[in-house]
């Protein structure tokens, strides 16, 4: 007794024919006949009477049919769980990202990945600034990196959409009488709220303020996302983070500055993507950032604004 003979005996029971069974199957009408006549003399006794008008299942075909038909879809269950294993191996998808998108970007899309792949856990790394998440990703570390994408890079990318600074500011500062976008320059004679080099999102903020016009007045530093929001929410001077960063009690805090201040973000790999990261990066596509730039936005490169003593960065992407 085999597979094959118990998926032709359920054919003809499902078909009530020997020729649509054939058919079904893709199998020439007298192979299909010997096997469950083998099937038959194996069992000891008839399982369907031949009639001319068809097929009639016997009492013994029946109670077999019930099994059978239990064990075929145990097996097709199995090879298909073989098959998936083969495309998406289960055990771990390692994620390589910056500090401020593992905040902000990536817990939806973790929660959404655990749902559907909950065979899968997710390891993520976090960096600081750009340059080390590209070198990382470059020797190797991660199956997908979530960060700006590198000039230059050889291997798959994938475009997520447009990361922002936002200004966090007290609800009693004059600025915040208005829902409008904040001008940069206005916040010049401020003392600000900075975040600790080597920290990218500073980088960002600096050159922000230098395109303003101006070098922020340092009053606090911390290494802390959250610890800037809170702390310039409290009014001890303005702070830029990423607006997606900033903790949902503190949104009346928060606005847009004018022009908007925009880098990409983009998921990308080294060489081609793994099947597991592949699916991540569909997952991420779908996720909080803006698709659309804004118009008449400050641009800026993350690549191009390392913090003080950050290495160069290798774009390469070695196979």
């Amino acid at each position: 007794m085999n597979l094959r003979q118990l998926a032709y005996f359920l054919a003809v029971v499902d078909t009530g024919s020997f020729t649509r069974a054939a058919a079904a199957m893709h199998v020439a009408q007298p192979s299909l006949s010997q096997q469950i006549k083998a099937l038959e003399v194996e069992l000891g006794g008839p399982l369907v009477d031949r009639l001319p008008t068809g097929i009639r299942v016997t009492p013994a075909g029946r109670a077999f049919a019930a099994r059978a038909r239990t064990a075929v879809v145990a097996a097709e269950g199995a090879a298909e769980a073989a098959r998936r294993e083969l495309r998406f191996p289960s055990g771990n998808l390692e994620i390589c990202t910056l500090r401020s998108l593992a905040v902000a970007l990536l817990p939806a899309a973790i929660k959404s990945w655990h749902q559907h792949h909950p065979e899968v856990a997710i390891r993520l790394r976090e960096f600081g600034d750009n340059g080390t998440l590209v070198q990382a990703v470059a020797r190797g570390e991660g199956e997908i990196a979530v960060g700006p994408p590198p000039a230059g890079w050889s291997g798959q990318a994938q475009e997520l959409g447009w990361d922002e600074l936002h200004v966090v500011l007290p609800a009693t500062d004059p600025l915040m009488r208005s829902d409008g976008p904040v001008k940069l320059a206005a916040l010049a004679d401020r003392d600000w709220i900075l975040l600790e080099p080597p920290h990218g999102i500073e980088a960002l903020a600096a050159e922000a303020c230098r395109r303003a016009g101006f070098q922020p007045r340092e009053i606090v530093r911390t290494a802390q996302l959250d610890a800037a929001a809170r702390l310039a929410a409290a009014g001890l001077g303005p702070t830029l983070l990423p607006g997606n960063t900033v903790a949902r009690e503190l949104a009346d805090h928060v606005r847009r500055l004018d022009p908007a201040v925009i880098w990409r973000v983009s998921a990308y790999t080294r060489g081609d993507w793994s099947p597991w990261a592949q699916v991540f990066a569909e997952t991420l596509a779908d996720g909080r950032l803006s698709r659309r730039r804004p118009r008449d936005a400050w641009v800026l490169d993350p690549d191009a604004l390392q913090p003080p003593g950050s290495p160069p960065i290798d774009r390469r992407s070695p196979l």
